[in-house]
Parts: C-alpha cells; sequence; structure tokens
C-alpha cells in the first residue's frame, strides 16, 4: 500500500483519521487545531463505540512529539506528531469523546475482558514507533505483543487487525505512486491484514492506501466517506474470505528475538 502523500509523521496520521491533512505537508509549524471532519467524530454520531489508544512515553519524548507547549507530562492526552487527534476540538472539548483517548494499558485490560471497542486505534511511542533511531527488533515485540492480546481476546472471531506504517523510512522504491491529488500518494509502506478470517499466504495487488481502511469502516459501519480519496479507496474486501473456517489464534514471542519461521498455523 501507498502512504497518502508525501510527507513526515503528523499528516499521514492526519490522513488515517480524515483522508486528508487539510493542507498541511510538514512544510510549516503544524496548526494549533484542524477543523476538517474525521473517523471518530462519524463513529459517535452513529453510536459506534471507539477508542484511540496511546502508548505513555517518558517526558522527554512527549515535550519533543508535543504541538503545543507545557503539554509534556501525559502522552495520551497530548495533541502530538503521533497523537493528532486532540487536535481537532470537536473531541478535545467534548468530554464524552476525550475520555475515549486512553493510555495503551487500558488496550490490554479491555482485550482479556473481551470488552475491546467496536473500532480502535493503537498508537506507538518513539521507543516502538521504528522511527530512527529506535530499535526496529523492539518496535516488532511491542506488535506482537498488541496482536497476541487480540489474538487471546473472546472476540477474536469478530476481529480485524491492520496494521500500517505511517510514512516511508528508505531512500528508493522502484513503483511510481499513483497521483491522486496535489498531495499524493507517497512511497510504498507495509500494510498487514491480520484476521480469522484474512486469507493464508495472500498478497492483494489493488491499490491501497490509508483511506482503505477508513473506507472499511465506513462501509461496515455504513458512514458517509469524508474525502474523495476514501469514497474512491479500495476497501481491502479481496483481503477476506469469509466463506471459510475462522483461523485460529497464532501467538508468537512478543520480544525482539521473536519466534521461529514459520510459525505453525492451525485452520
Amino acid at each position: 500500500m501507498f502512504e497518502p502523500a508525501y510527507s513526515p509523521t503528523l499528516p499521514s496520521h492526519l490522513y488515517m483519521l480524515a483522508g486528508q491533512s487539510g493542507g498541511y505537508s510538514g512544510a510549516s509549524p503544524p496548526p494549533a487545531s484542524f477543523g476538517f471532519p474525521e473517523i471518530t467524530q462519524l463513529l459517535h454520531d452513529a453510536g459506534v463505540d471507539w477508542k484511540y489508544y496511546v502508548r505513555q512515553g517518558d517526558a522527554a519524548e512527549t515535550r519533543r512529539r508535543a504541538i503545543l507547549p507545557g503539554t509534556e507530562t501525559q502522552a495520551a492526552k497530548v495533541y502530538s506528531e503521533m497523537n493528532p487527534l486532540l487536535g481537532f476540538p470537536a473531541v478535545r472539548d467534548d468530554p464524552t469523546q476525550a475520555s475515549r483517548v486512553v493510555p495503551t494499558d487500558q488496550f490490554y485490560v479491555d482485550a482479556a475482558a473481551g470488552k475491546l471497542p467496536q473500532v480502535c486505534w493503537l498508537v506507538p511511542s518513539d521507543a516502538v514507533s521504528e522511527h530512527p533511531p529506535g530499535n526496529i527488533a523492539d518496535g516488532m515485540a511491542y506488535v506482537t505483543g498488541v496482536v497476541n492480546a487480540a489474538m487471546a481476546s473472546p472476540e477474536w472471531q469478530h476481529t480485524a487487525i491492520f496494521i500500517s506504517w505511517d510514512e516511508w523510512g528508505g531512500f528508493y522504491d522502484h513503483a511510481v505512486p499513483p497521483k491522486v491529488d496535489a498531495y499524493g500518494l507517497g512511497l510504498r509502506v507495509p500494510g498487514l491484514v491480520i484476521s480469522p478470517y484474512a486469507r493464508h499466504g495472500y498478497i492483494d495487488h489493488h491499490v491501497a492506501s490509508t483511506a482503505s481502511w477508513l473506507k472499511i469502516v465506513e462501509e461496515r459501519f455504513r458512514l458517509p466517506s469524508l474525502t474523495a480519496r476514501d469514497t474512491n479507496a479500495y476497501d481491502l474486501s479481496g483481503a477476506f474470505d469469509f466463506s471459510a473456517s475462522p483461523s485460529k489464534p497464532v501467538l508468537l514471542q512478543a520480544t525482539p528475538q521473536g519466534s521461529p519461521y514459520p510459525p505453525t498455523v492451525s485452520r
């Protein structure tokens, strides 16, 4: 799949939520707030339960990532480059919606209790985000632990997990990104689909971007589109086979060393 725009972290995260960044490309200081609609507002209006889990970093990281000064004390409640949701006043100034932005520790509690929301996001801290100079193996261990928790949840058979990287950290890709508007698409990034109904060993050759995540949520809960990006996006339906028997969980070792490959898969 393709990153949504040629941009650094913040615009990419905005596209994941809204199918746009309001024209912000990272070339100037970020706005103090955003007035365009985003997906959690649509979910809220439709009565769909959601949460935005943010991994707590140390104070230095939060200070470095924070958009507004003096807000480095609690990462989950700070509008930052990787946590832009609180840059939307419709979320930040609504106690009900703001209460859905919580530390990632709560994700593991909710998963174990079978109380995961209908839609949720998990935002990493710098240490496990695989941004330089972070250790990629630490990021892999973090993601594995998140997936393990979802697989071990009583809700596993009703779950689809989408893993995406907000931008590309390399220097070359032979595939020319499709030009859909003045801002993108950008270079290719990995995109993984994990679900009891995900096709085994399948590579989906449709053109996809982070708008595809929006599209499948909008279709699932009958929500309107946000922008032309998600209106025209591929919905990832080819990655699933709902006629098959659901696959059993495959729990891997959530350590920097990982598990032997290939894993044992039970179908």
